[in-house]
């Protein structure tokens, strides 16, 4: 080789390492060698970037595997040396500290380089900073691991079948509860061992083929011969995996079952409670109004004078027979409206009429206390679909609770108005109020204010809970808004549009007057 040939191929060597390191540098991969006689070694600039410290520096073999920990310079040690002995390749990754302290993840690749008599005279490989990859794949196995643990312990079945239906995967739930494990899902025809009946295979196989959306119940066979209920849905995955997720509703089919036969036999018992109400209401009536037949015909005097002494003694007995009877019927209302076999009629009412007669009824009992009942009706109120005698019921227990718990001499206001799609009434005194936390209960069936002071008004704490399952018949609301000292506005809603007859839908019962 003359001169001019050895400085071009000492140009062109010059020109392969500025693009080895150009390369590198775009990259991020360096490169390195070592000299198997002298053990130099030799880096490119990202080779020296990745270590951290000036292109200046020398390093040997020695001092270069420094910068790796026990036991991983170890392994570094003994593959280095299997390449320069047998020529043997390495790829390996590894953790790493740089220069300046910071721990990093690296990967090494060495090859041996021989002469032409086959003895290796040099090394050279890649060397790569792969710590945000590593972190990347430590944190995806990380995941792994728990989806791992979540798949094996949740309290679900869980199933892979692969698109052509084989099986790739079971959590320990299925192996718990159907028997099989996953070499036997792998070996046998489980889905015909779970649904050995022709048509529930048939099913089943559908329900994995179509793959419905929601879940489905199935009567489920298990390895031991067992017959569990079962509910499962599909998964779609990418690539055409099916994931099945199953649970064991045994124990709740079972109290599903247990509460519809309790059901059934509370049905009946409320069947023999309503007839009994119903028998005992009639057969207490009859007695109570041949007795008040016979206090208001001595009070007529009918049957001859009486003193005042026995006037006076007669009109308490006519006040607590009518309080028993209004009583039965409280009871009588209550046990119909909760068993749906209270006989609604309804008809078009004339609500300003309605409100007119109430008031004009209650007055009577509101003249004992020095109460005005005072009536605003809203000009040009809608007529309304409902049942006359209910509503008169509700309005008339409303106002007679009025009453009772007004000073006397206050005043009672009873107001209807339109509001939307509702016909809204009101009923508003000056009585003592209602606490916050009580205003819900009081629609409760035998609830009481202050059983203490309302026991000396009367009543067994019925009419609010016929009143609001009157207004529930119709789609309406009930409520009251109260304050200590000021009084109660009790409120109802009825709807305007025309309401269906529910007669049709409910058993009618006759009572046969007295």
């Amino acid at each position: 080789m003359n001169t001019t040939e050895r400085k071009q191929a000492v140009e062109e060597l010059r020109e392969s390492e500025i693009l080895l390191n150009d390369v590198g540098e775009m990259a991020h991969v360096g490169g390195w060698k070592l000299d198997t006689k002298t053990k130099e070694v030799y880096w490119t600039k990202e080779t020296y970037r990745i270590h951290e410290i000036s292109i200046d520096e020398k390093f040997d073999l020695s001092k270069a595997i420094l910068f790796y920990d026990l036991p991983d310079r170890s392994n570094l040690e003994a593959a280095l040396q299997r390449c320069m002995e047998t020529g043997e390749p390495f790829d390996l990754v590894l953790p790493f500290t740089s220069a300046k302290g910071r721990h990093l993840w690296t990967r090494a690749i060495g090859r041996a380089v021989k002469n032409d008599s086959g003895k290796v005279v040099r090394l050279m490989g890649t060397f790569q900073d792969i710590t945000e990859r590593k972190k990347a794949e430590m944190e995806v196995n990380r995941q792994r691991e728990m989806l791992q643990k979540i798949f094996d312990h949740i309290p679900v079945m869980i199933t892979y079948f692969d698109k052509t239906g084989e099986i790739k995967m079971i959590n320990h739930e299925v192996v718990k509860i159907l028997g099989w494990t996953f070499e036997e899902w792998k070996t046998e025809n489980i889905l015909a061992n779970c649904y050995p009946e022709s048509e529930a295979f048939k099913e089943a196989l559908d329900f994995m083929v179509n793959k419905p959306i929601g879940w489905k119940d199935f009567k489920t066979t298990t390895k031991y011969g067992t017959v569990i209920d079962t509910t499962w849905t599909n998964i779609s995955l990418p690539d055409g995996v099916l994931m099945g997720i199953g649970r064991d509703i045994t124990e709740r089919k079972q109290a599903d079952e247990k509460i519809k036969k309790q059901i059934v036999q509370l049905k009946k018992l409320d069947g023999v409670k309503t007839d009994f109400l119903n028998t005992t209401s009639h057969e207490l009536r009859t007695p109570v109004t041949s007795i008040k037949g016979y206090i208001q015909m001595l009070l007529k005097q009918t049957l001859g004078e009486i003193t005042e002494e026995q006037k006076k003694a007669l009109e308490v007995l006519l006040r607590n027979t009518n309080r028993l009877d209004h009583l039965i019927q409280d009871i009588l209302d209550i046990s119909r409206l909760e068993s749906e076999t209270m006989k609604f009629i309804t008809e078009k009412i004339d609500v300003t009429k309605i409100v007119k007669e109430i008031a004009e009824t209650m007055q009577v009992s509101a003249d004992l206390k020095g109460i005005k009942i005072n009536i605003d009706i809203q000009k040009e109120i809608p007529n309304l679909m409902i049942d006359q005698e209910r509503i008169k019921q509700v309005l008339m227990n409303l106002v007679d609770n009025a009453i009772k718990f007004s000073p006397d001499g206050s005043m009672i206001h009873i107001k209807t108005r339109k509001e939307k799609e509702d016909v809204l009434f009101e009923v508003q005194d000056f009585g003592r109020g209602i606490p916050k936390n009580k205003q819900k209960k009081i629609f409760e069936r035998f609830y009481q204010v202050d059983s203490g002071i309302d026991r000396k008004f009367g009543g067994v704490g019925l009419g609010l809970t016929i009143s609001k399952k009157i207004i529930d018949t119709y789609g309406g609301q009930i409520w009251v808004d109260s304050t200590i000292g000021k009084g109660s506005s009790f409120k109802f809603s009825v709807p305007l549009q025309t309401v269906k007859n529910i007669e049709d839908d409910l058993q009618e019962i006759f009572i046969e007057s007295p």
